[in-house]
């Protein structure tokens, strides 16, 4: 049987691998009599055990907020407001006296992106379940920086003076980052780059090494 395999018959059959790619259901067999136990969206995900430790997913609260995450403008409309909110952070200034028409619009549409962008954390966190199994919502590094950056923002809402610390007002700077997650092929493309970073240590420290050769050299060339 093992000389079977392969032309020549040279490769054992014991050293081939077959993985059969699971097939789930989709998410419009939860609204069914007998949904599945597991359901895969269009996005990829798949949604399984159970979410708040009761609502299996074809429960309607969770029903729901998968239907939500899955619809083709949930993305759309997050990056869109992800991209608004860079622009405000980026038109707001320290040195903005207060009062002015600027300062006002500032203020009014800061609240209103903090709130969309805790009703994602919600739903995706009802959806997909907050930690419990394997496609839950912080076991994801994408979500586990929207948690970061959602729960940060609302540091200063719920303890006033905490703006006052430089961490809470620079992990702001950090949300421009969550767009990459809905650019298509980027996920992929920052995950392959942070894995080759390790690789490249050899490379900086050479590099390193002789930007502070030539730095000495220019010094005791061209001082003063």
């Amino acid at each position: 049987g093992r000389d079977a395999v392969g032309s020549g018959g040279d490769m054992p059959i014991d050293e081939l691998a077959f993985e059969e790619e699971t097939v789930y259901a989709p998410i419009s067999a939860l609204q069914s009599s007998y949904p599945p136990a597991a359901a895969q969206g269009p996005s990829g995900w798949i949604y399984h055990s159970t979410s708040l430790g009761c609502l299996r997913p074809h429960h309607f609260p969770r029903r729901i907020a998968i239907n939500v995450v899955e619809s083709t403008i949930f993305d759309p409309f997050i990056l869109l407001t992800i991209m608004c909110n860079c622009i405000t952070m980026a038109w707001a200034s320290p040195l903005d006296p207060p009062g002015t028409r600027k300062q006002l619009i500032i203020t009014t549409l800061d609240p209103i992106f903090l709130y969309i962008f805790t009703f994602e954390l919600a739903t995706k966190m009802i959806a997909y379940g907050v930690f419990a199994h394997r496609h839950s919502y912080l076991r994801d590094a994408w979500c586990q920086l929207d948690f970061l950056v959602v729960s940060f923002a609302w540091l200063p809402v719920l303890v006033p003076g905490a703006n006052q610390f430089g961490a809470v007002r620079a992990i702001r700077a950090v949300r421009p980052l969550r767009a990459l997650k809905r650019v298509p092929g980027m996920p992929v493309l920052v995950g392959s780059i942070l894995k080759a970073v390790p690789a490249l240590g050899n490379v900086a420290g050479l590099t390193g090494f002789l930007f502070l050769i030539f730095g000495i050299v220019g010094m005791n060339l061209f001082k003063g």
